[in-house]
């Protein structure tokens, strides 16, 4: 009896028991997975994080190298005393490699002092990289597109295949990948006037800061002259300010430069002269004044304090700083054609600084620097 008993407790035993060791090896085994799900994930946040840098540094080697081939375009300009044709292709090169015409630029590819930010010193830095993390690289450049953005900015752009593989979690990252930075052109040289006045007027773009004596809502074209608000002095030297056009004809008003109107108008058929409406204040501006507009700001600048502080403006008429480069006082329709935005630049040419200079001048030109350089007077446009 004694026996049976034992026996009895003893399968109570192992049936109470078998359930509990059964839940420890199956925790066991979840916690392994989730170790090892955790190794992956781990890995794989890694790997990812690389590819991020990579990409976040290839922009800052962009800016850095699209900088330094504009740096090099103005050393170039000053020490030959000639333009820099075919930038866009040029910086390609440059930002590439650092090499152009088979000769090593040290701007680009470094020095002692200065280190190497071409993307194929970027590329390089991350072989080394790939190795130290166990990762296998493989990075093709596509291509390194450079073209204007706007009048202010240089779009430059890499198109990069990258191959990154973790041979340990057998995990990769293939990927064609674009990267482009806008770099600014403010504060670098005008090659217009260095190669225009034999390298006796230096003049570096900045933009106008200071405020202009008004704005408008709509426009079309530029026009420069001296303001007057009598409309029966028809002038293609004057620009008619006035409150309306009630009772002008468009046969009238086309005698002048350009027209102002406080009033938000629609402009008759038959004006065929630039124009801004909209200025409510306009007529505030004193008659003699000599003003500039384009359509591209809307806005009426005193063009005796532009000249003063040697102010650059965006323009649909002007050359673009790779015009300039290449001393061209047009807009290319080649570069034109690579961006929505307005790329031209105009400023104003100091006539007395010149004759300071030794320059001879002829002030029966037009003061907008690519009108003047190329033996233009002021006409409608």
């Amino acid at each position: 009896m004694a026996m049976r008993k034992g026996l009895v407790y003893s399968l109570m035993s192992v049936l109470l028991i078998t359930p509990i060791i059964l839940l420890f090896v199956i925790y066991s085994k979840i916690n392994r997975m989730e170790g090892q799900n955790t190794v992956v994930e781990i890995r794989a946040d890694e790997l990812g994080s690389f590819y991020k840098s990579f990409m976040h540094d290839l922009g800052r080697s962009l800016d850095i190298s699209t900088r330094r081939s504009l740096l090099y375009s103005n050393n170039f300009i000053i020490t030959n005393g000639i333009p820099f044709d075919n930038p866009a292709e040029k910086f390609s090169q440059l930002i590439l490699d650092g090499n152009l015409n088979g000769e090593e630029i040290g701007l680009l590819t470094g020095s002692d002092t200065l280190p190497c930010n071409t993307l194929t010193c970027h590329k390089e830095k991350y072989l080394d990289l790939s190795n130290e993390f166990g990762y296998n690289l493989d990075v093709e450049i596509i291509s390194v597109d450079i073209s204007p953005y706007d009048s202010w900015n240089i779009n430059s752009s890499a198109t990069v295949r990258i191959t990154i593989e973790d041979p340990e979690m057998e995990m990769k990252i293939d990927r064609i990948s674009k990267k482009s930075v806008k770099v600014p052109v403010l504060d670098f040289e005008d090659p217009l006037y260095f190669l225009n006045t034999k390298g006796k007027i230096s003049r570096k773009v900045k933009k106008a800061s200071n405020n202009p004596f008004t704005r408008g809502t709509n426009g079309k074209g530029w026009f420069l002259g001296e303001v007057t608000q009598n409309p029966t002095l028809g002038d293609k030297s004057k620009v008619l300010i006035t409150e309306n056009i009630d009772g002008l004809n468009p046969t009238e008003l086309n005698q002048f430069a350009g027209l102002v109107t406080d009033d938000y108008i629609q402009p008759p058929i038959g004006l065929d002269i630039p124009f801004l409406v909209g200025t409510g204040n306009g007529t505030s501006i004193e008659i003699g004044e000599i003003v500039y507009t384009e359509n591209t700001t809307f806005k009426v600048w005193d063009t005796d304090s532009e000249i003063l502080y040697k102010n650059y403006h965006s323009s649909d008429s002007g050359p673009s700083y790779f015009d300039r480069l290449e001393n061209r006082t047009y807009i290319s329709d080649t570069y034109k054609a690579q961006s929505p935005h307005a790329i031209g630049l105009v400023s104003f040419v100091d006539l007395d600084e010149m004759e300071l200079r030794g320059l001879q001048v002829n002030r029966s030109l037009s003061v907008l620097d690519y009108k003047y350089f190329r033996g233009e007077t002021d006409s409608v446009e």
